[in-house]
């Protein structure tokens, strides 16, 4: 089949599109050679993090570095000059990409980690399900799904759209539960620290089960489970689903919150030091607030005195925040 190898290079820069990515796989299912082709290039987008790349310049620059670094491999005449990009792809495939194909990848999970700095990062998987991780997340998936279920393991929060396949349940480990669905699309926080887990179901269905595949909550959209391994307490609450999953937008949701700690999360995004008055500290009083990172600090502290009684002052890196004395 013709195919046109300057998608690989969308691939390995995250710019390639659901069709495109199709088009890989019925290609990479046409001969073996395809496949171990295909499952390298995978391998070595998360082992390169080429993600961090924008444009095909910054590929082929990527793929010069590396070349030096692998002049010792003999090089396999796999491509000809037909594509826009063939001068990146002659590289990786006589560098990096040949020593995985004849080494093969040696680890069982492909790992995605995003840095705590991140707000978000979206990948497309193999299946063509989509993931938003937010900073500070991990999530493994094999290197190749199996024909009977397609698993993933999570640790800290995702946003998944699972590509439905009746044949193929996927499941998320996240801790010492289980989230399996077919085609639906969900909100995923595991906090390894207190061992507790939390799902929101947007669409579809989800069940949740423990590691003795005992059912936690059959949940239906809207809900919002919450299990915590060590107690083996389970608490579900119907939310709002048009607050959900707000942070893959760079949005930030500050649910019950008290104005001492939006104080805090705002400092910490813009990094800048917040100072709050003896009533700002002491008030109890619980809020929602929502606002864009896309968004000045001066857009943010002018949206929070509109709901909340306070003024504020903004010098250089500091912030001073005052609750309004006729409050």
């Amino acid at each position: 089949m013709d195919f046109d190898y300057s998608i690989l290079a969308k691939y390995l820069t995250g710019q390639i599109s659901a069709e495109e990515l199709s088009v890989i796989q019925v290609w990479a299912k046409s001969s073996g050679q395809n496949k171990r082709i295909w499952k390298a290039v995978q391998m070595l987008r998360i082992k390169e993090n080429f993600d961090r790349f924008s444009s095909p310049d910054q590929v082929e620059k990527a793929l010069l570095a590396i070349e030096e670094k692998m002049k010792a491999k003999k090089t396999i005449p796999l491509f000809r000059r037909t594509w826009q990009y063939a001068a990146s792809f002659l590289l990786l495939i006589s560098g990096t990409l040949a020593y995985l194909l004849w080494n093969g990848p040696t680890e069982e999970y492909l790992t995605y980690v995003v840095d705590k700095t991140q707000v978000s990062k979206r990948i497309l998987l193999s299946d063509s399900t989509e993931v938003w991780l937010r900073g500070g997340t991990r999530l493994q998936i094999p290197t190749t799904f199996s024909k009977a279920e397609r698993r993933a393991i999570l640790e800290g929060e995702a946003y998944f759209i699972v590509k439905r396949d009746s044949l193929s349940p996927f499941m998320v480990k996240a801790g010492d539960s289980y989230i399996k669905v077919l085609g639906t699309t969900f909100n995923l926080k595991h906090d390894t620290k207190i061992r507790e887990v939390e799902a929101t179901l947007i669409s579809g269905h989800v069940i949740m089960q423990n590691e003795a595949e005992e059912t936690l909550a059959d949940m239906s959209p809207g809900d919002k489970v919450t299990w915590n391994a060590d107690q083996n307490i389970v608490e579900l609450e119907t939310v709002d689903l048009n607050l959900q999953g707000l942070w893959r937008y760079e949005q930030f949701k500050l649910e019950d919150k008290t104005l001492r700690e939006i104080c805090q999360y705002i400092g910490e995004v813009y990094g800048m030091t917040v100072h709050c008055d003896s009533l700002v500290l002491s008030d109890q009083t619980q809020y929602r607030f929502v606002f864009s990172q896309g968004e000045t600090v001066e857009e943010v502290c002018e949206h929070f005195a509109y709901v909340a009684p306070i003024k504020y002052e903004i010098k250089d890196k500091e912030i001073k925040v005052m609750m309004l004395k006729n409050r």
